[in-house]
């Protein structure tokens, strides 16, 4: 099947030839017969949008399918199927099927905020370059999706391992299911105020900082590298990204600078978490 190719945003005709079983085109119409075509994403999914079809040369079986601007802006970028038909006396006939590509278009989505810079990601992957190469109609510039992801994983971690007024004493062993002395107390939920705060950029950043958000990151650059194997190097590199940056953060204190002074006013260890 051929593939078309429109902008998000942009308009543009394709022209088909109707044929038989022999590939040989269908010259008997008489250019009356009513035209129609749908795009959609696949098996049961409603049409997305439904392209103009015109007869541009009955006498050679030739037809136009025409996508307004207007319809492909209305679509999410990615592969969708196309499929024309003409109704004559017998009925309803396919007279073509494809695939549309629908490319992104610049827009108002909002660049993700980061911790680290492509050049950071070149410090532990020197070729990650290739793989934005490679794949340069979905990949973004630097990988700040990826970037903007390892960014919101650390604040998580940090939002999970901040414990406010937390003064329950323990005895056990850590890891070895310790018991709380005051009983029933419970682990408060995660504090939307830090999470405000970071969403700030108040957290100070360090080389440790840029060490552990990188490596989180290439672990989002290589791991849906799938091959046709399970088990292939960029799977396994992914792994190892995604081992790094779990354990650098379990020694990592993230230090938050609440007032612009450049001391921290608030210290988070992100190795400490209460086990019961």
């Amino acid at each position: 099947m051929a593939t078309w190719q429109v902008g998000q945003g942009s308009q543009a005709s394709f022209r088909v030839t109707i044929k038989d079983g022999t590939g040989a085109p269908i010259t008997t119409y008489t250019g009356a017969e009513p035209l129609t075509a749908k795009v959609w994403p696949g098996r049961g999914y409603p049409a997305t949008f439904a392209p103009a079809a015109t007869w541009a040369d009955h006498a050679a079986g030739t037809v136009d399918v025409a996508i307004s601007a207007v319809q492909s802006a209305a679509a999410a970028a990615g592969l969708y199927y196309v499929n024309a038909w003409v109704t004559d006396g017998t009925g309803q006939h396919l007279a073509y099927r494809g695939m549309l590509e629908v490319g992104g278009q610049p827009g108002a989505v909002v660049i993700p905020s980061t911790y680290t810079t492509y050049a950071d990601l070149e410090d532990y992957c020197s070729w990650v370059g290739e793989l934005q190469a490679q794949d340069a109609d979905r990949s973004t510039a630097g990988f700040i999706r990826q970037r903007g992801r390892a960014r919101s994983w650390l604040d998580e971690v940090i939002v999970s391992r901040y414990k406010v007024g937390q003064f329950a004493p323990q005895i056990g062993q850590p890891g070895w299911g310790p018991w709380s002395i005051s009983g029933g107390q419970t682990d408060p939920p995660p504090s939307k105020w830090l999470r405000d705060q970071l969403a700030l950029d108040t957290l100070m950043v360090f080389d440790a900082t840029r060490e552990i958000v990188s490596k989180r990151a290439l672990y989002y650059v290589l791991q849906p590298q799938i091959g046709r194997q399970s088990d292939v190097p960029h799977q396994q590199l992914a792994h190892y990204f995604a081992v790094e940056s779990e354990e650098l953060v379990k020694s990592y204190r993230a230090e938050i600078d609440l007032t612009g002074d450049g001391w921290a006013d608030v210290v988070v260890a992100c190795g400490a978490t209460n086990l019961r």
